[in-house]
């Protein structure tokens, strides 16, 4: 986890790590895009708070959030989201993989194996 002074340079940071977010207090999704114009108008917000955070994290996945003390009792806004390219990637591998489990199989054992 790294710490940063505002939330753009952390948004720059997540942004390195992956391409789209879900917003936890809206159940929405943003891009890097959207990210990084967030943070940047959330900075720009930050002047007139009465208590700014202490520290903006990025998490090792690119989890986005902030803390007004210790990290331990961080607040995260932004959930990483896998790649749909990477997640159909590993669905495409993992039925190869059962598939070449089935090819040595008789019928009689595929039959089983289907009336389970």
């Amino acid at each position: 986890m790294k710490r940063f002074e505002t939330m753009s340079e952390a948004a720059a940071e997540a942004a390195g790590l992956c391409n789209i977010w879900l917003i936890r207090a809206d159940d929405a999704t943003v891009d890097k895009e959207g990210l990084l114009m967030l943070a940047e108008a959330f900075d720009r917000e930050r002047v007139n708070m009465e208590k700014n955070p202490a520290a903006f994290l990025c998490s090792k996945e690119g989890a986005l959030g902030l803390t007004f003390d210790y990290e331990f009792n961080a607040q995260w806004l932004f959930y990483p989201l896998p790649d749909e390219s990477h997640v159909e990637e590993e669905i495409l591998a993992d039925l190869e993989r059962k598939l070449d489990r089935l090819e040595g199989l008789s019928t009689e054992e595929l039959k089983n194996i289907w009336n389970r």
